[in-house]
């Protein structure tokens, strides 16, 4: 994969293949991209507003800029709101300031700024390398590729459910959420994920594996374990 991406300067990305709503890779005309080695193009790059975010940050307007307002710059709310990876990067600032200040002259000019923003932006990924992912990204290629659509892809987030053991589990359900316009999420309980938790959420949690079954014979077998081992306990001769 690095040897890949290090045959195209339009791969900024160093955590994947950097591809756009269509998952096909930048610098290409044939490579596309999908799961954890992709990583979808979303415009909030850092980079791309280098002297807008360089001015803002220089408060005495000397052209160099010390760790104090480099702070300030990736904790100010307008910042880290559009740019996630600034409050990410913030919190390692005090660590890593001698090595963004490649000259060791205390401060840091735009030159260093800008290879600062490359490094912020290049370990991010905006999606996470999760199965939830990867599925819709395969579907999206499958359709695209058939003629079926046009669109981009965008990813619909389900939630995030585990079982963990004893007949419970944890979920969090943004479907509702995720159906609603951008200027409507967010509001009170209709605009929220659904929490679950316990018994509740181990049905919810069986129900949701079973329908993610390929097949209704996988369906069959598997509700067929779970009832075996509700009806006679679990054979814990195999440990």
């Amino acid at each position: 994969m690095e040897d890949l991406i290090a045959q195209f300067p339009e791969q900024t990305k160093r955590s994947g293949m950097l591809v756009d709503t269509s998952l096909l890779a930048y610098g290409s005309d044939n490579i596309y991209a999908a799961g954890d080695c992709a990583v979808l193009y979303t415009g909030n790059a850092m980079i791309d507003d280098l002297g807008g975010l360089f001015k803002a940050a220089d408060d005495d307007g000397n052209g160099v800029l010390d760790k104090e307002e480099l702070l300030d710059l990736f904790t100010q709310e307008p910042v880290y709101t559009k740019y996630p990876q600034a409050a990410i990067f913030a919190s390692k600032l005090d660590e890593d300031f001698d090595e963004i200040d490649v000259d060791g002259s205390g401060g840091v000019d735009q030159g260093e700024f800008k290879r600062l923003l490359l490094d912020v932006d290049a370990t991010m990924r905006n999606l996470p390398p999760t199965a939830q992912v990867a599925g819709q990204q395969g579907s999206f290629l499958a359709a695209r590729w058939n003629g079926e659509t046009t669109k981009g892809f965008k990813y619909f987030h389900k939630g995030s459910m585990a079982y963990i053991g004893q007949d419970k589990a944890a979920a969090q359900i943004g479907m509702l959420k995720n159906l609603l316009p951008d200027a409507l999420q967010g509001i009170p309980l209709v605009g929220e994920d659904i929490i679950l938790t316990g018994k509740l959420a181990e049905v919810v949690w069986k129900f949701l594996y079973l329908d993610m079954q390929i097949s209704n014979r996988n369906k069959l077998q598997v509700g067929f374990d779970w009832t075996k081992q509700i009806i006679f306990g679990r054979d814990t001769s195999r440990f």
